[in-house]
């Protein structure tokens, strides 16, 4: 195994033609079909476009498992959440680029999503559909890189973040590198089908409801 593996986060490239999961409430019984298309599935990955938080306001960790439903209930609202988030900035720098000609802006410079499954993404089989499937579904709305299972420091971070459950989005300003938010799951779902600049701005206010209702 090549020893880059342990230390490196994988960059997956936006591909709008990425395999994008099917919301079936029965999954046996279309699970060779959902077999199939995974088989089919092709992630982009490019190593060397390295993950740099000062190129964000916000890192959201994403926590999963395949084979948890309710992470791949998630990666819908998550997907949906960031391609609606991205479809605002998009808009942003187009208003601001025709009114002072300045196209420069960056437009990654809101949140950089990693995702951090609870299984290796290379013992990924034809029955462990969730997992590549929320893989692709997520590559074909936004960009994001990949803390994959063996890498020095996973099992450092869930312990320093005291993740205990999946899914779990937990939210960090880059700039102080504080948690602005362990309950990110529950205010991306609050605002679903929302206005997504609304979420980022009360991240940026440490919205205290937001925060409180991450005490159990």
């Amino acid at each position: 195994e090549d020893e880059t593996e342990s230390h490196i986060l994988h960059y997956y490239v936006h591909d709008a033609k990425a395999k994008r999961m099917k919301r079936n409430r029965s999954r046996k019984s279309n699970k060779n079909r959902i077999q199939q298309e995974n088989q089919q599935s092709n992630h982009n990955t490019v190593l060397h476009k390295p993950y740099r938080p000062h190129h964000a306001d916000f890192t959201l960790l994403y926590f999963c498992d395949f084979n948890c439903v309710n992470s791949r209930r998630f990666t819908f609202i998550l997907a949906e959440f960031l391609k609606n988030l991205n479809s605002q900035i998009n808009k942003v720098v187009s208003d601001e680029g025709k009114n002072d000609g300045n196209n420069d802006i960056d437009k990654s410079s809101i949140c950089q999503l990693v995702c951090v499954p609870n299984d290796h993404i290379r013992y990924c089989s034809g029955t462990d559909v969730e997992y590549a499937s929320i893989m692709s579904h997520l590559q074909s709305e936004t960009e994001f890189w990949h803390l994959g299972f063996d890498h020095n420091n996973r099992l450092a971070i869930i312990t320093l973040l005291c993740v205990t459950r999946v899914p779990t989005l937990i939210v960090i300003e880059n700039r102080t590198g504080k948690v602005v938010s362990y309950k990110g799951m529950e205010s991306v779902e609050w605002n679903s089908g929302g206005d997504s600049l609304d979420v980022i701005e009360k991240w940026r206010k440490g919205n205290m409801r937001d925060l409180q209702c991450c005490i159990s």
